[in-house]
């Protein structure tokens, strides 16, 4: 079996790396993931909102050179999860849980404003940044 998710788009939120109970690195945050334009829709762009984790060196990759607004490429697994509320009533979450994460941009920045030489090689980008 196979759960494998690739997504592109930018992070919703400032990040901040935690330390768990166990002494494991994580980072919590939202990704907006633009969807793409159905043929003969109104022009209106609809955006999926998209909580993810990321854990050890991946979580400290991201902290360190990515914040709110930045544009990344990620890929990971889907985490579904079952609970009752306090109503007594079944709720579903989803969770992206990240295993590998690249610049999209050429020139990431990090907190300071400071252009890096490094970039991610890889696939061809379309015109938004993202390849696919």
């Amino acid at each position: 079996m196979l759960n494998t998710i690739n997504l592109c788009g930018r992070i919703v939120n400032d990040l901040e790396v935690r330390t768990s109970n166990q002494n494991k690195k994580y980072v919590r945050f939202g990704l907006a993931v633009p969807r793409d334009q159905a043929a003969g829709s109104s022009g209106e762009k609809k955006t999926d909102f998209l909580p993810a984790v990321a854990f050890d060196a991946n979580a400290e990759f991201l902290g360190r050179y990515f914040k709110k607004g930045s544009r990344v490429l990620l890929q990971g697994t889907l985490q579904t999860d079952e609970y009752r509320d306090t109503e007594g009533k079944m709720k579903k979450t989803y969770e992206i849980i990240v295993k590998k994460v690249w610049f999209v941009e050429i020139r990431p920045r990090d907190f300071n404003g400071q252009d890096h030489q490094q970039t991610e090689a890889g696939s061809p980008v379309t015109d938004d940044g993202c390849p696919f």
